[in-house]
């Protein structure tokens, strides 16, 4: 759980980024030898959020799920 605080006024421009609170979370188990099977979730409370940078050139971060297998030798 992370939460970041609004940015109230960028130097270059008058409008700010809205704060905004994420959740990532990691499920994992390792039941087999030397193996290990995980469920990972980033960015579970919003669909999306924006990062920092001018609105016209800013990147949002989107929602992201997937699964691991690891195996060790």
């Amino acid at each position: 759980m992370r939460h970041l605080s609004d940015i109230r006024r960028l130097p270059s421009e008058p409008q700010g980024i809205p704060g905004y609170s994420e959740l990532d979370l990691r499920l994992a188990w390792n039941g087999l030898h030397r193996a290990e099977i995980s469920l990972i979730g980033q960015n579970l409370l919003h669909a999306h959020h924006p990062e920092f940078g001018p609105p016209t050139m800013r990147g949002e971060v989107e929602r992201a799920a997937y699964a691991r297998f690891a195996w060790g030798f």
